[in-house]
């Protein structure tokens, strides 16, 4: 409980969480939120638009304070900014020189628009291709444009990131398609418990030779939160 109590601290210290009353409005009986910096003895319903006392209790108990997620990263989850902030401080975070990015990029062959690629990243020499997901699924005709863009520009790495868990039948379909592609280049996938992880795992092995088969590692490659990896 004090550990639950410490992050919920922290949260709201860092603005990610707002403070303020819940409670039901005595007129039409909707469920209200109301910030503390704005709260007077008497409010305003903006459901029914009636003016009501600030309710002292909650039933028989108290009315505490209640806690609500700032807007601002409610709107990043759903319009997919936070993933994507996410895999660039995934990759920025990585011990590899010449870390660049270009975001929301439109990839044209003879004037035909063939793909939009979220992150378009340099590590080292090498050049990479991500696409992040929030809670949703990778259709195969858009990893397929993606494996195709890669041959085209010869990328050395492709990435797939999602807020899903590692777990979910989601990464499990995945992983299958992308074996069955016969990639020659590394296909990283990066899920819930990797992102969120404060220490960013390490993925500069994958990009040396293998020695028991004197290759690099290509494939489908599920980073998980241990720094190890599993090939399914």
């Amino acid at each position: 409980k004090e550990k639950y109590h410490s992050q919920i601290q922290k949260l709201y210290e860092k603005k990610m969480l707002l403070r303020g009353k819940r409670f039901a409005c005595e007129h039409c009986k909707s469920n209200l939120w109301f910030p503390l910096d704005t709260l007077k003895d008497e409010v305003e319903c903006y459901c029914c638009g009636n003016t009501i006392n600030l309710p002292i209790f909650s039933g028989k108990d108290i009315l505490n304070d209640s806690f609500k997620l700032n807007e601002l990263l409610s709107n990043a989850i759903d319009q997919g900014v936070l993933p994507l902030m996410l895999t660039a401080n995934f990759l920025f975070n990585q011990k590899i020189y010449g870390i660049r990015f270009i975001f929301d990029s439109e990839i044209f062959s003879n004037g035909i628009n063939i793909a939009e690629v979220d992150i378009i990243f340099t590590l080292g020499h090498k050049i990479g291709l991500a696409e992040v997901k929030t809670y949703s699924g990778f259709p195969r005709d858009q990893i397929d444009r993606y494996v195709k863009v890669s041959e085209q520009i010869n990328a050395e790495l492709l990435l797939f990131s999602t807020l899903m868990d590692r777990d979910s039948q989601e990464i499990s379909d995945l992983i299958n398609y992308l074996e069955t592609l016969n990639l020659k280049i590394p296909a990283l996938i990066l899920t819930r418990e990797a992102l969120f992880r404060k220490e960013v795992p390490d993925i500069s092995p994958y990009f040396y030779r293998d020695s028991s088969n004197k290759g690099f590692s290509k494939g489908p490659i599920l980073i998980t939160a241990n720094l190890d990896s599993a090939k399914s």
